[in-house]
């Protein structure tokens, strides 16, 4: 009776294990250190695996579907904002937070500004695009959030969604 007991046992746990998809290799990216240079010597001509470009205007935020992400990928997060002051008042107010199991390391950040000028009442903005390079360092899943506050709202307002987006293996 043990022996049976013992033989059926076994086989409940074999086909149990069998089910189980196979452990995610969580090694980091071994191309990194040439990846990160790359990027940081040519920042305006480097090609990313992935770009992200929440719409700031957008009513409701972009809820994108999941992204296939494999170690060493290059994710690409652009971020336009407009101001109305040229003379240094704070443009680049969005922040991003990343939650999850997986990696992205931050690895350089560049910014053009341009003004643009209002033809109805003669007034200038000023445009910044701002492109933030990650590399992704693991093979887990990762939530990426973006956030964006007005100049105004930095102080007193929670700040607005504007993008979620899932990266997975």
């Amino acid at each position: 009776m043990m022996p049976r007991i013992g033989l059926l046992f076994m086989m409940v746990f074999l086909s149990a294990c069998a089910k189980q998809p196979p452990p995610v290799d969580d090694a980091l990216c071994q191309d990194a250190p040439a990846i990160k240079k790359a990027i940081k010597s040519d920042q305006l001509n480097y090609v990313p695996d992935h770009v992200l470009n929440p719409p700031l205007n957008a009513p409701e935020p972009s809820l994108l579907d999941p992204i296939k992400i494999r170690p060493c990928d290059v994710v690409a997060l652009d971020i336009q904002t407009w101001g109305e002051h040229p003379n240094g008042r704070l443009l680049r107010n969005s922040f991003d937070k990343i939650d999850g199991e997986g990696r992205l390391e931050f690895v350089s950040e560049t910014w053009e500004r341009s003004f643009v000028r209002n033809t109805d009442d003669d007034s200038y903005h000023v445009a910044v695009q701002t492109r933030k390079f990650y590399l992704v360092t693991s093979a887990k899943p990762v939530t990426w959030q973006i956030y964006y506050s007005h100049e105004s709202d930095t102080v007193w307002m929670a700040p607005d969604l504007l993008m979620s987006a899932q990266l997975e293996p």
